[in-house]
């Protein structure tokens, strides 16, 4: 592949809005896929983090997209949900791959679908990609996964969507790059509880054994990156989604090659080495199992 090769008609930043310098995860996932990503650097901490995961790195991002609009495209019809909002958004330059948007769009014509992200110049790209009336996303904002709330309250998400309905969000491939420090499970809690009763999170976190050589060589990859990679245990993903108090539907957390719905049965390209797990869960009602189920978690986490 040429490192100069530029895809058609896109919108391509000034210098001044990157850090030249600096790789960004929106970029090394582009890269993963057969993108070029943005800058220099992202191509270059990519191919660390590629030689570290011995070669199955693509195949799991590749099929983390294919989990990520597999999944939203069965919640939204199952659940008849019109509301869609897209948390991390990638970028889709140079790549063929499924995205969310398309996905739901298909699956419910009359969903609205809005994404936000914390990197600016992935917002322009996705405004200038992934932006359509017919089958690409309503609107991009600027927002942060660490500060939930402003999300959720941010003007363009309450002007278009009503809040007696509920919300499917993708929440896929972005908590593992949350810290501990930053209190992943105090997150999804508040996500949760920002939404309306009925709504659905398609969910996805990169995976491996504590202690894990490989993991620790990729996560490395990740340093002078714009954020860090935090890799956790199957157990240990599954528990925060608990503790947090969401539903997880059937087949449970599971690889993303793995996953499919009920009565149905997938099986994608294997990457035993680098894995990638992900779930479908539903929010919790008010006083229910899993809300008492959350509370005693998180009393049980109390010093």
């Amino acid at each position: 592949m040429s490192l100069n090769k530029q895809p058609r008609d896109t919108y391509r930043p000034q210098s001044a809005d990157l850090e030249v310098g600096r790789a960004s995860a929106a970029g090394m996932y582009n890269v993963y896929q057969g993108g070029l990503g943005l800058v220099w650097a992202d191509w270059d901490a990519a191919q660390k983090v590629m030689r570290a995961g011995r070669g199955e790195v693509p195949i799991a991002a590749r099929e983390n997209a294919r989990f990520a609009a597999r999944a939203a495209a069965w919640a939204a019809r199952a659940y008849g949900i019109e509301q869609v909002l897209d948390i991390g958004v990638s970028l889709v330059e140079g790549i063929q791959v499924p995205t969310v948007e398309e996905a739901v769009r298909g699956a419910v014509p009359a969903a609205r679908v809005l994404a936000c992200d914390n990197n600016p110049v992935v917002i322009r790209h996705a405004q200038a990609w992934r932006g359509s009336p017919d089958s690409g996303y309503e609107h991009v904002f600027l927002g942060d996964v660490r500060a939930v709330e402003q999300i959720l309250s941010h003007p363009e998400l309450t002007r278009r969507f009503r809040r007696d309905r509920p919300v499917l969000v993708a929440l896929v491939a972005v908590l593992h790059f949350v810290a501990e420090a930053e209190d992943p499970v105090g997150i999804l809690t508040r996500l949760g509880e920002g939404l309306p009763e009925g709504s659905v999170l398609v969910f996805s976190h990169a995976c491996a054994p504590e202690a894990d050589p490989a993991a620790a060589a990729m996560a490395a990859g990740y340093e002078n990156a714009s954020s860090d990679l935090t890799f956790r245990t199957e157990p240990a993903v599954a528990a925060m989604l608990q503790e947090a108090g969401w539903e997880v539907t059937d087949p449970g957390v599971t690889d993303v090659q793995r996953w499919a719905p009920p009565g149905e049965r997938y099986r994608g390209e294997p990457s035993p080495s680098v894995r990638v797990v992900g779930a479908v869960a539903t929010r919790p009602r008010v006083g229910g199992r899993a809300e008492s189920r959350a509370r005693a978690a998180r009393s049980e986490r109390r010093p």
